[in-house]
């Protein structure tokens, strides 16, 4: 039996309840000083906007990073990952929050569009880095289909810029084969749960906007991949981990055995409790950013 639309839509409105902040959050991010709801897009798409967060003077690292939610392309917004930021704000990192159009389902948002919205964020940042005094070491990081994007616009940059502004890269749980996930969910979901999350695409789109088909040998950006036992999308972490490999590019693959939980899906401190394999999990995965300056 294959997952119909209403359960997908129960799980989507649980994940929906993450879109609103938490005021022991808000009150946590209120110590430090922002700059929200900056339009990277001249359309007044309340989604096309990002936020930027500056950390207390007195330990700022002079490193910036980017961050793109994730969200299954149907949910999300700035405060989705407002509690995993606030980890790396709170560690001494500059954060700008990328947010992006959520897919619909007549297809009026698709994927392109969601690539094409990221890509216009990050060249806005490109263009005005000395307008908002950022550091010169950047970092792009993505979970889950954030990760999906991040990879995808990353490698967009770099056909585009001689020296792509990134230093390293973090994606946990990442889409990496946009089209072997497509082919994993039509063997789990009906047709009308199956257009919740891949809208009206086509199979050209699939294949124009799957990092999968933009990776060579020649990629060399230092990459941190966080995935779990127990993460639904494993196999794509897996996938990315033995490319980057074949590549011989800079990398750690940051896999965790959880067997004692029943979810592992973005391992890091957005979602559910602080576990200490989470706590450990930031502490690498920060530990590998700092290598590369």
């Amino acid at each position: 039996m294959k997952f119909p639309s209403c359960i997908l839509n129960l799980i989507f409105k649980q994940m929906k309840r993450g879109e609103t902040i938490k005021k022991t959050f808000a009150d946590e991010l209120n110590k430090y000083k922002t700059i929200r709801n900056i339009y990277y897009l001249e359309n007044n798409n309340n989604k096309n906007v990002m936020s930027i967060y500056l950390p207390s003077s007195e330990n700022d690292k002079k490193h910036l990073i980017i961050d793109i939610h994730g969200g299954a392309y149907k949910i999300g917004n700035l405060n989705t990952n407002i509690p995993f930021l606030l980890q790396l704000l709170g560690a001494g990192y500059t954060v700008i929050n990328i947010d992006y159009r959520n897919k619909t389902k007549n297809g009026t948002v698709t994927i392109k569009d969601q690539c094409q919205d990221v890509i216009e964020a990050i060249e806005f940042i490109i263009k005005n880095r000395n307008r908002y005094s950022l550091p010169d070491v950047w970092t792009l990081m993505g979970d889950s289909a954030g990760g999906h994007l991040a990879l995808y616009a990353l490698f967009h940059l770099q056909k585009h810029y001689s020296t792509p502004p990134f230093t390293s890269l973090v994606l946990s749980s990442p889409v990496y084969d946009y089209e072997l996930l497509y082919q994993g969910c039509t063997k789990i979901f009906t047709k009308k749960a199956l257009s919740l999350i891949f809208s009206i695409e086509t199979e050209k789109e699939r294949q124009l906007y799957n990092p999968k088909r933009y990776f060579s040998s020649e990629y060399q950006v230092p990459t941190f991949v966080i995935s779990s036992s127990k993460d639904f999308l494993k196999e794509q972490s897996d996938e990315l981990a033995k490319d980057l490999k074949k590549s011989n590019a800079p990398h750690e693959y940051h896999f965790l055995e959880t067997k004692k939980r029943k979810f592992g899906h973005i391992f890091n401190q957005q979602i559910g409790k602080q576990e200490i394999e989470r706590r450990i999990a930031n502490i690498k995965m920060m530990e590998f950013i700092d290598q590369y300056k």
